[in-house]
């Protein structure tokens, strides 16, 4: 019985080993890539409206959670709690000039009404919300102007414009 059992696990490791390589493409034939633009038509046009309101600021598009949030505490769990949010990003991260974090910005357009979207949705609102970080959400359908975003985020009694709640 154990010889039979040894046997096939090594059978079954071969048969994975041979279908892993199979299953990539040779690094000889031509790669099927091609470039993209990084921002849709609405996320550029609110992109430009940020860079006008936030002047002195430094405004980040399509970034990573994991480029700005980490795990806190021990060991136990970093790696599930990490990749709970290895995937996700946001379209826009507001920062002041050292870096630290005013606020992120979503652009929602249609596909944010489906049900595992919003799933997706609500599990980054708490992720960003855990660190503190303050989160706007935006239609594709509404988007501000330059004056509605300064609104969202300035003092309208301070004489210089400061930010409301800058975080980490």
């Amino acid at each position: 019985m154990g010889t039979w059992m040894i046997l096939a696990l090594a059978v079954a490791g071969i048969a994975v080993f041979l279908l892993s390589r199979l299953s990539r493409p040779p690094d000889s034939i031509e790669w099927p890539y091609r470039s993209k633009r990084p921002l849709t038509d609405p996320e550029q046009t609110l992109y430009f409206r940020l860079l006008e309101a936030f002047p002195d600021h430094v405004v980040l598009a399509q970034v990573n959670l994991s480029s700005f949030l980490q795990v806190r505490g021990g060991k136990d769990g970093r790696q599930g709690w990490f990749n709970r949010i290895s995937k996700k990003s946001v379209d826009y991260l507001i920062c002041a000039k050292d870096f630290s974090i005013l606020a992120a910005i979503e652009l929602d357009d249609a596909t944010h009404d489906r049900a595992k979207r919003k799933q997706q949705d609500a599990d980054k609102d708490r992720a960003l919300s855990a660190a503190g970080i303050k989160l706007v959400r935006w239609k594709v359908k509404n988007l501000p102007n330059i004056d509605a975003i300064k609104a969202q985020f300035f003092d309208p009694n301070a004489t210089q414009p400061v930010p409301i709640t800058p975080t980490v």
